[in-house]
């Protein structure tokens, strides 16, 4: 019986699997539309640009291997939180967290 697995072949964040992670990461997802970004600058910069009055969500890989999501609403005055308090996201604190 045969009980080997074959390897993971992508972190499901369109990096190949082995690949050195110099930066995060970030994807936004909106429904079938996927955009990904290289740290929070660039992401923050596409969401405002791109996906002004939108809802979306921001993906990333935690240290730890499992992936993390984070849900927001790009509105004229920055981007919040789309549940709880909607606070204001700042995503180079997260980006810090994540190296």
């Amino acid at each position: 019986m045969n009980t080997s697995y074959p390897q993971r072949q992508s972190d499901g964040l369109n990096r190949p699997a082995g690949a050195s992670r110099q930066r995060p990461v970030f994807v936004i997802r909106q429904f079938a539309n996927r955009r990904s970004c290289e740290g929070a600058a660039e992401l923050e910069r596409t969401l405002s640009a791109d996906f002004q009055g939108c809802s979306v969500s921001v993906q990333y890989m935690r240290p730890s291997g499992m992936q993390g999501a984070v849900f927001v609403d790009v509105t004229p005055g920055g981007i919040v939180e789309s549940y709880g308090d909607q606070a204001a996201v700042d995503f180079a604190e997260l980006e810090a967290s994540l190296v």
